[in-house]
């Protein structure tokens, strides 16, 4: 009797459905993370929006794994960009923060440069309205350029070109901001003596202005 009791309850309140996780959300292992992380709705509409040049049809959670092992921090990073969109800022700052948690990984030099400046352009756009989103911002760009010497001789051996540093722009503009405008030229010189591609006269012309007119400004 107590066993057809146990057994009529188990039918009549069956476990709650998990649902079947597969893609690139399973090949990197996240699986537990994405459910609990976010809501059905956010999931389905992550899964509709995620949608690269040529993959395959939801792959965030659908299909096989990767032919190769992923990268973390690379691929979280990257794939939060998708999600930066109004009323989902949420779901790209999830992946943001999940993608900080692995910037241990090993990775190329100039994936790692590519990886720190989705995180650090997507965290700059909350900056308003999402807590923490600018320091993180900041960080990530300090990062990327603490690292922007190697990172600008393996541009150069690849591909025989120092391209715009994101890192350095994004300090120098938040350093004038805040009017520290002996950082934003040291960012500014420093670029520039490391070859980094930009408009270093023209910067530097309208800091050292902004600089001598507030030093002129605290004399008085």
């Amino acid at each position: 009797m107590l066993r057809w009791f146990i057994n009529k309850a188990s039918k009549s309140n069956p476990p709650p459905h998990v649902p079947k996780v597969m893609g690139d959300i399973a090949a990197m292992g996240l699986e537990d993370w994405w459910l609990s992380t976010f809501s059905e709705s956010d999931r389905e509409w992550m899964a509709d929006t995620y949608a690269p040049l040529g993959g395959r049809p939801r792959p965030l959670v659908e299909g096989g794994p990767f032919s190769h092992s992923p990268n973390r921090f690379s691929y979280l990073s990257n794939a939060a960009t998708w999600f930066s969109k109004p009323g989902h800022e949420h779901c790209a700052i999830a992946f943001l923060n999940k993608a900080m948690e692995h910037l241990g990984d090993d990775m190329n030099i100039i994936d790692r440069h590519f990886a720190l400046y989705n995180l650090s352009e997507t965290f700059y756009r909350w900056r308003e309205t999402v807590s923490g989103a600018l320091d993180n911002s900041v960080k990530c760009a300090e990062m990327a350029v603490s690292f922007h010497e190697e990172t600008a001789q393996a541009f150069s051996k690849e591909y025989n070109h120092i391209p715009r540093h994101p890192g350095f722009t994004r300090l120098r503009i938040v350093a004038e901001k805040k009017g520290d405008f002996d950082k934003a030229l040291e960012l500014c010189l420093t670029a520039q003596r490391t070859g980094w591609e930009d408009d270093w006269p023209k910067h530097i012309a309208r800091i050292e202005k902004k600089l001598l007119k507030a030093t002129k400004a605290a004399k008085a």
